[in-house]
């Protein structure tokens, strides 16, 4: 039964709304009371490497990184590689974007985006004369 509760979750929280069909880098994006946590695999990637910036409510990520060439080289196996990629979330409308943190330490990205406090009502006092 579980196995076909699966592709329901996996197409409802799929990418956290993001616009952009490509899955490089691999993220996890969770919540906490005050956050939400976007954490991006990056391995071998320098913080001077990445590009993030929000714009319309959209948080964009991206890198125009690319593997250094050695043509002297004949691989046998070529599995790594550095590549141009861009990543697009659509963010909740209760994010607070002027305070989104950004911090990179060994290859993992994490983006904290806190939430904005709630507007409680305010009681307007009606006066009688």
């Amino acid at each position: 039964m579980r196995y076909l509760m699966n592709p329901f979750f996996d197409d409802m929280f799929d990418d956290w709304n993001a616009v952009s069909d490509s899955k490089f880098p691999p993220v996890d994006v969770y919540e906490t009371s005050d956050n939400y946590i976007l954490e991006a695999e990056l391995p071998g990637y320098q913080e001077s490497d990445l590009e993030l910036h929000v714009e319309n409510h959209t948080l964009h990520l991206s890198s125009k990184r690319r593997m250094p060439r050695h043509e002297q080289n004949s691989y046998l196996i070529k599995e790594r590689a550095y590549v141009p990629f861009e990543r697009t979330f659509s963010l909740p409308e209760h994010v607070d974007e002027s305070a989104i943190k950004a911090n990179f330490v060994n290859g993992l990205l994490t983006i904290e985006m806190p939430k904005k406090v709630p507007v409680q009502p305010k009681r307007i006092d009606v006066k009688v004369n």
